[in-house]
């Protein structure tokens, strides 16, 4: 697995179990390093299932399910663009990522008060 959307697609259950067990330096691949159930929260079944995950509090502690919608372009690097939170893991390089995770949005209801993007996506 490469990504949190892949574990649910290995099988047996036993080696989506034991990829929840591992530890990754997350988000830069260097440093600390942090339980994958944390990381990919939703599909370690470590976060709860509901109708409108993005409308609950578990979306700051499990990261969002891809419901809300922005728009980012890196002002150093105009190709790398994220309209939603699994597109985050896909920009280059780390320092993409470490530029949108700082970035705030109006998060629940795209009004009011804003949002860290780190929050949001659970990074």
């Amino acid at each position: 697995a490469t990504k949190c959307s892949d574990i649910s697609e290995l099988t047996p259950i036993g080696v989506q179990t034991r990829i929840c067990r591992q530890k990754y330096p997350y988000p830069t691949g260097k440093g600390v390093k942090k339980p994958i159930s944390k990381i990919c929260g939703r599909q370690c079944d470590t976060c709860p299932a509901t109708a409108t995950p993005s409308q609950t509090p578990s979306v700051y502690e499990c990261g969002d399910d891809n419901d809300f919608r922005f728009n980012y372009t890196d002002n150093k690097s105009p190709d790398q663009k994220a309209t939603k939170c699994s597109d985050i893991s896909e920009l280059t390089p780390v320092g993409v990522i470490t530029r949108i995770c700082k970035k705030k949005y109006p998060y629940p209801t795209r009004k009011g008060v804003k949002t860290l993007i780190s929050k949001i996506c659970g990074r």
